[in-house]
């Protein structure tokens, strides 16, 4: 008898040592679980269960097995989460797109720093100088209507058209014809100059719009077939139909660039940081040598999507397309992945940026802005 009580004292204390082994790993277990759900959405505490169900079945452990698994279900209940989105970008530099309205409008154009917005349609300008909250509306502004470049510099507004380049120095209230009648093409801006491509050629001030010249030396002045002017510091990026031409010193000469895509192809040039961008439907082009050489992006946009607009902020560049929504580089165009995320429309028109925010155009839910 004294022999049976022995071995069971001693069979106890070793069930006693490995429950208590099984209870630490249960605890640890939980614990994993929750960095788990919390920080990977694991789905469930069911490993838990599973390492806990095989503690022996002495009530006692059976309460502290118990204790246990109350824990993991606290700690479960404690982290909930809302469901993981469908994109591979971790939770904490996730994009959400809030809308700033004026949906229902086709956007050809628009600008903002933020509080201001003006937006250039083909049938008048609209602004809002309440981030969005209110809007005004103008039909035609010195004859014109159908606007294709608009510019915020400072308290001035700078609106082109296919009639005048006007400039605005309250905000829109009221506008000066800077030259009429013209057709405006494009405006971009430079390092200390603002530029304007028109059916006369390409246009430059150096007064924040107030007093213009035309630049043409070395390019066709009607610019037939043109495809986009794009600027940044004293470098300026022309395409045309056929050709391209290059300026390393804001505009004074012009010289021919290489291109390394079919005639009548592109639809949208860039330039951020002295690498020009070059869009074409299903593909995406850049160049660090000034127009010299151009490499094709490793990761791209899909075959069939042709760019509307590209814009850049502190810490990308993006391009919206026709179809498939918007798409960012961060490394100079090598790479470019979906950037759309909760964008309800995919059909984008255009694009700006205030510096740190990006604004995008669509075809009819308005205008929408990302901020991460």
């Amino acid at each position: 008898m004294v022999d049976r009580v022995r071995n069971r004292t001693t069979f106890t204390s070793y069930d006693t040592q490995r429950a208590a082994r099984r209870i630490v790993d249960c605890i640890r277990h939980a614990i994993w679980v929750f960095f788990e759900r919390c920080l990977h959405n694991a789905p469930t505490f069911v490993h838990v269960f599973m390492q806990c169900r095989e503690v022996p079945s002495e009530s006692n452990m059976k309460r502290a097995c118990g204790v246990a698994l109350v824990l993991a279900l606290f700690i479960l209940i404690g982290c909930r989460e809302k469901p993981s989105p469908t994109s591979s970008t971790p939770p904490s530099t996730l994009t959400i797109w809030d809308s700033v309205g004026l949906s229902g409008t086709i956007v050809r154009s628009f600008a903002t720093d933020g509080r201001r917005f003006f937006v250039g349609t083909n049938n008048g300008l609209y602004r809002s100088l309440d981030s969005g909250r209110t809007w005004l509306f103008t039909p035609t502004i010195n004859g014109g209507k159908v606007f294709v470049g608009v510019m915020i510099e400072g308290g001035r507004v700078l609106a082109g058209s296919d009639s005048a380049l006007s400039i605005s120095f309250n905000d829109g209230v009221s506008w000066t014809p800077i030259i009429s009648p013209i057709s405006v093409l494009d405006l971009t801006r430079g390092t200390g100059f603002l530029f304007a491509a028109t059916s006369f050629g390409v246009l430059r001030s150096s007064n924040s719009g107030t007093n213009w010249t035309f630049i043409n030396n070395g390019i066709p002045s009607d610019l037939p077939g043109f495809k986009g002017l794009a600027g940044a510091n004293a470098l300026l990026f022309l395409a045309l139909s056929a050709t391209a031409y290059v300026s390393t010193n804001s505009g004074d000469t012009w010289s021919p660039a290489q291109t390394a895509w079919a005639p009548n192809t592109l639809t949208r040039v860039f330039v951020n940081e002295n690498i020009i961008y070059a869009a074409t439907t299903g593909a995406m082009y850049n160049s660090r040598t000034q127009g010299a050489s151009w490499l094709p992006a490793s990761i791209s946009i899909p075959d069939t999507a042709r760019v509307t607009d590209m814009a850049a902020t502190t810490s990308a560049v993006y391009c919206s397309t026709e179809n498939n929504g918007v798409y960012s580089t961060a490394n100079g165009g090598i790479t470019w992945l979906s950037f759309t995320y909760n964008l309800p429309d995919r059909r984008v028109a255009a694009l700006a940026s205030d510096g740190r925010s990006l604004y995008a155009a669509t075809v009819r839910s308005g205008i929408w802005r990302a901020t991460q």
